[in-house]
C-alpha cells in the first residue's frame, strides 16, 4: 500500500480551477475554509435564504444558487448529505456542469449504490477524509492534517487521480496523508465498519455490562460511568495503537459472531443491507481504481431511479 504525502498530491492540478461547494454543512465548512487558505478559488452553491447560505456568507464566501455554482465550476464538490445526493444532482448539476469539470463526493454510498449515475463527459472522484468537519479543520489548523481515503470512479479528462489528489491535499493540508482506495471499497468497508462495531457490537456489550454491574449491586450511575468511560478510552487507545498492542478477550466475539458479521458483509456487498437485490449491483472490482463504471442489472430491490433509504440504523447482526 502507497500512502500518498503532499510531495505527490499537486496543488497545480487544479490550477487556476474554480471549485465549488454544495452543501455547507460539517464537511462542506471544513472543507471550503481549508481549500480557501491553501489559496484556491472558492464558490458556495446554497438556496438562498438558507442557514446555509447565511453560514457561508458570515465566513466571506461568495454564495450563489447551487446551479449558477455548478455551471461555473471546474470542480463540484458534492458535500450535502448523501440523502440528498440524487436530488442535487439532477437538478442542480447535470443540466449545468460543463464537459470536462470533476464531479467530487466525501463518501461513494450514493454513486455506488447507483442512486444517481454521472455523465459520462465528466470526471467523478471520490476525497473522503477520516473524520468530521470539525476535525478536518482542526487537525489543518494544527497543521497535522487528516488522513483522506481517495478514489477515481471515472476520468473523462486524464486528470481525474491527479485532481482528487490535490483536493485531498487542499483539505488535510501539509501534514495530511492520502491512501487510493475504490468507491466500492471505501463504501463497503464504511458501512460494515460502522454497523459492525459502533452499532453492533458497542451498544449491546455497553448494555449487557451495566445490567450486570447493576444486578450484583454496584451503582447504576457509576457502572454507566466506567462503561461509557472505558469504552472512549479504549477507543482513543486504538486510534493511536497498533492492533497488536491491544489486549482483548476472545471469548466475547466467539466464532457464531463471526459468521454473522460475515453475512452482514455480504449483505453490504451485493446491496441488501442498502435497499437493492443483487443484480442491481456491478461485479466485485467493477469500478476499482481503473475508473471504470459500473453496469446495472435489473432490478430485484429498489427499482432504478428510485430514492434509496439508508439502511436500518440497527441490523440485529448479533442475534442467535
Amino acid at each position: 500500500m502507497t500512502i500518498y504525502t503532499d510531495k505527490e498530491a499537486s496543488p497545480t492540478a487544479l490550477e487556476g480551477a474554480r471549485i465549488a461547494i454544495l452543501g455547507y454543512g460539517s464537511q462542506g465548512r471544513a472543507h471550503a475554509r481549508n481549500l480557501r487558505d491553501c489559496g484556491f478559488d472558492l464558490v458556495v452553491g446554497a438556496r438562498p435564504g438558507s442557514s446555509a447560505e447565511r453560514k457561508a456568507r458570515a465566513d466571506g464566501f461568495r454564495v450563489v444558487a447551487a446551479a449558477e455554482a455548478s455551471a461555473e465550476a471546474d470542480l463540484v464538490s458534492l458535500t450535502a448529505s448523501e440523502a440528498s445526493h440524487r436530488a442535487v444532482y439532477e437538478k442542480d448539476i447535470a443540466p449545468f456542469v460543463r464537459r470536462g469539470a470533476t464531479l467530487l463526493v466525501a463518501h461513494g454510498f450514493s454513486i455506488h449504490y447507483h442512486q444517481f449515475d454521472p455523465r459520462h463527459d465528466i470526471d467523478v472522484v471520490l476525497v473522503a477524509p477520516k473524520g468530521p468537519g470539525e476535525r478536518v479543520r482542526r487537525e489543518f489548523e494544527a497543521g497535522r492534517g487528516v488522513l483522506c481515503l481517495f478514489a477515481v470512479r471515472q476520468d473523462a479528462t486524464g486528470s481525474a487521480r491527479a485532481r482528487a489528489l490535490a483536493y485531498a491535499r487542499g483539505i488535510s493540508g501539509a501534514g495530511g496523508r492520502a491512501i487510493e482506495t475504490s468507491f466500492a471499497e471505501e463504501t463497503e468497508t464504511r458501512l460494515f465498519a460502522s454497523y459492525a462495531v459502533p452499532q453492533g457490537t458497542a451498544p449491546d456489550s455497553i448494555s449487557a455490562a451495566i445490567a450486570i454491574l447493576t444486578d450484583a449491586g454496584y451503582q447504576p450511575e457509576v457502572a454507566c460511568f466506567q462503561c461509557f468511560d472505558e469504552t472512549k478510552a479504549i477507543l482513543d487507545l486504538m486510534h493511536g495503537a497498533a492492533l497488536g498492542e491491544l489486549v482483548s478477550d476472545t471469548r466475547l466475539v466467539d466464532d457464531g459472531a463471526r459468521e454473522r458479521m460475515a453475512r452482514l458483509l455480504g449483505e453490504i456487498q451485493d446491496g441488501r443491507l442498502a435497499g437493492f437485490g443483487p443484480a442491481d449491483r456491478a461485479r466485485p472490482g467493477d469500478d476499482m481504481v481503473s475508473g471504470e463504471a459500473d453496469g446495472r442489472g435489473a432490478a430485484t430491490g429498489t427499482p432504478p431511479g428510485q430514492p434509496i433509504a439508508w439502511p436500518n440504523p440497527q441490523p440485529e447482526i448479533w442475534a442467535a
